[in-house]
């Protein structure tokens, strides 16, 4: 009986070790896909110095933004309040943000969702960028090609 335990201990052992060496083996991709690129496979934002769409958009603060505002060297960021990476790309981003020559005013936020949702998320980017505040899929997503978050440009 003894026997019988460990034999089919040994053959539980052997599976967990095999199915490890494949998570081994897909870990790196599936790091990679959160890192910069969607789960399809493409990226989740367009490349710098893609074409980007025309759109118009109001900050928070009452403000109009379009393309041709936001000027040849802008950076812009895109987030959402449930996107756990967020939490660890935030302070990069804030941080690179205050640090521009250009100011704040070549710093665009994106956030995606609610009123309710993105007032905990919308506030710290305040300080470093102009914020517009849109509905997920919307026209700044759509204009920068987003399908993922958080997102840069």
């Amino acid at each position: 009986m003894v026997g019988l335990l460990v034999a089919a201990d040994l053959l539980l052992t052997f599976g967990v070790v095999r199915r490890m060496s494949e998570h081994t083996a897909v870990l790196p991709d599936l790091r990679a896909k959160a890192q910069g690129a969607n789960v399809l496979g493409g990226e989740i934002a367009l490349a710098a110095g893609s074409p980007i769409a025309a759109f118009e958009a109001t900050t928070t603060d009452g403000q109009s933004v379009t393309l041709a505002e936001l000027g040849d060297h802008a950076l812009v960021g895109f987030f959402s309040p449930p996107c756990g990476l967020r939490k660890e790309r935030l302070p990069d981003f804030l941080q690179y943000a205050a640090g521009r020559q250009e100011g704040s005013g070549s710093v665009l936020a994106v956030v995606a969702g609610t009123a309710d949702e993105t007032g905990e998320l919308a506030e710290p980017l305040r300080q470093v960028a102009s914020v517009v505040v849109e509905p997920d899929h919307g026209p700044l997503q759509h204009a920068f090609a987003v399908t993922g978050f958080p997102a840069a440009r």
